[in-house]
């Protein structure tokens, strides 16, 4: 007859059996591994053959003439517009801010993330949801904040009165892409224009 002794030590056996098989299957990272941050931290560059903008909406001033237009419609999947030096005029005044970098360096750590311009301009965001304020000269400040939500890092951005921008960065193909969903709305903008922006690793990159 099995003693007590013997009965408890099986089943401490077992569970490190059970113990020893769920980190093999999760990996590494044990329990924990599924909810870890991506590794955003990279040198990027902007795939505009890959990229898209969801819907076109006609803005709410008309480019020409300034009067208000109210009309929007749905024409599909269609590059982004604004690679190019010009503003895109379906963006009004909101064209300058949105244009996508055609590369970017993006570093963080478990509070803060930077993100630097080809330009030399570094855009930093505390990742706790706080609002930052950025003094422009000449301009309305820029209101920022920044956060991480189901494995993806959200970042929106408010012009003052010309509208608000939400960037949405998250990983795909193994940690080799890239994808940034962009919402952009504003007082020429009647109906949110929603792209998606797609990034690929450069090799080698900081």
């Amino acid at each position: 007859m099995e003693t007590r002794t013997g009965i408890h030590r099986r089943k401490a056996a077992a569970r490190v059996s059970l113990f020893a098989v769920t980190a093999l299957v999760l990996g590494p990272g044990g329990l924990g591994a599924q909810d870890q941050t991506p590794v955003l931290s990279g040198t990027w560059k902007f795939d505009p053959a890959r990229s898209a903008e969801e819907k076109k909406v006609e803005t709410g001033r008309d480019p020409v003439s300034g009067r208000g237009m109210n009309r929007d419609r749905n024409v599909g999947a269609r590059s982004v517009p604004g690679t190019s030096s010009q503003a895109p005029t379906e963006l009004g005044a909101m064209g300058r801010f949105v244009r996508p970098h055609p590369q970017m360096v993006i570093v963080h750590s478990d509070s803060s993330v930077t993100i630097t311009l080809p330009t030399g301009i570094s855009e930093a965001y505390q990742l706790d949801g706080r609002k930052e304020r950025l003094e422009v000269p000449g301009s309305e400040p820029i209101e920022t904040s920044a956060r991480w939500r189901g494995g993806k890092l959200t970042v929106e951005k408010k012009y003052g009165k010309l509208g608000s921008v939400r960037e949405i960065y998250s990983l795909r193909a193994e940690g080799k892409e890239l994808m940034i969903e962009v919402r952009i709305t504003g007082e020429e903008i009647v109906t949110p224009i929603d792209q998606k922006r797609i990034y690929d690793r450069v090799s080698g990159g900081s």
